[in-house]
């Protein structure tokens, strides 16, 4: 073997030292293990079209239901139950969303990935299917944990997928798939609630959820560690686990509810933000002190670099997830006469 091909030969996480044979007047020869054949631009772009797919459907229930919220309410026989049929979602998605990612990173993207689109499908058959009102929200709740999952791992696995280089380019593209399920949700919604059914905002998920799972399952291909149920069991951060999906919730419906609901100085909303405080304070604790497999390790915080770019982050979260929906509702209330100005 040439000095140009031992400076190639992959590392196989093996000793060398048992693929070597030596004596007094033989060279040392290593026997490297073949490279990974590289994926062919077709399954690559199955892949990411899988990818965009689950990233629209989880996007999409963002906003599908907005216009139908009314007559769900009506034919639902609720008069209030409807706030919670976004906030369900959305709050559910906040909360698992790094638990899955966690979940992920033990069992592997493709399992964790397929039992997430699973999950979303089951929950947008108890919504489509929903005799009342509770049912339709649980049957929420379980739809905004999947999504959680189907939008955390749609960003993971194209980070696995492509290198640094090439990744922000295909990352992009998922702001345009954001832009796309929330510009025609509402529409759709409001189309199936009056030609059809408002049913019909939660079957349209199947189809797009069973072809999303058939891609994933034929041709996603990134590494799987092969973790054993009961090793993977005892990875868990099951403290960690229980305290961020406890202050995520509590701080979530507590701000949620101030306000609206209740007013700022009740006790049922101090009572929760101050008890998600807490258990964010524990969170923050068992990370640092407890955890063996921490969900958010404290390393990504030891460079000033790290810290910068997720003040960036978190800064164009809220601006794009709080300002754009209300310039949307601002250009919608300006009066017909000052559109052209």
């Amino acid at each position: 073997m040439s000095d140009n091909e031992l400076q190639h030969s992959p590392y196989t996480g093996h000793d060398d030292s048992k693929d070597t044979v030596t004596t007094d007047n033989t060279p040392t020869v290593v026997v490297a293990e073949p490279l990974p054949s590289p994926r062919s631009n077709i399954r690559l772009y199955i892949i990411l079209a899988a990818e965009y797919l689950s990233l629209f459907i989880a996007a999409l229930d963002q906003t599908i239901t907005a216009t139908a919220l009314p007559t769900i309410s009506a034919q639902l026989h609720s008069g209030s139950g409807y706030t919670w049929i976004g906030g369900a979602y959305l709050l559910a998605n906040a909360s698992f969303a790094p638990i899955w990612a966690s979940l992920s990173n033990i069992w592997g993207r493709k399992p964790v990935h397929l039992v997430a689109t699973a999950v979303f499908a089951i929950g947008s058959i108890i919504c489509a299917t929903a005799p009342t009102m509770q049912v339709l929200i649980a049957g929420r709740a379980i739809q905004g944990s999947a999504g959680g999952a189907l939008m955390q791992l749609t960003t993971i696995t194209i980070s696995d997928l492509f290198s640094m280089r090439q990744r922000s380019l295909v990352l992009g593209f998922l702001e345009f798939v954001w832009a796309l399920a929330g510009g025609i949700g509402p529409v759709l919604g409001g189309t199936f609630t009056e030609k059809v059914t408002w049913r019909w905002n939660f079957w349209v998920n199947l189809p797009i959820c069973g072809l999303t799972f058939g891609l994933l399952a034929i041709f996603l291909d990134v590494h799987n560690p092969r973790t054993n149920a009961k090793d993977g069991l005892k990875a868990i951060d099951w403290v960690g686990s229980l305290t961020i999906l406890g202050f995520v919730l509590m701080l979530l419906i507590g701000l949620d509810m101030g306000g609206t609901f209740y007013p700022w100085s009740s006790p049922r909303v101090i009572a929760l933000i101050v008890a998600g405080c807490v258990l964010a304070g524990m969170f923050i604790l068992t990370e640092r002190k407890l955890a063996r497999y921490p969900l958010i390790p404290k390393r990504i915080f030891s460079a000033p670099s790290n810290i910068a770019s997720l003040v960036v982050v978190g800064c164009h979260g809220f601006v794009s997830y709080s300002f754009g929906p209300l310039t949307v509702l601002v250009l919608i209330y300006i009066p017909p006469g000052l559109h052209s100005w």
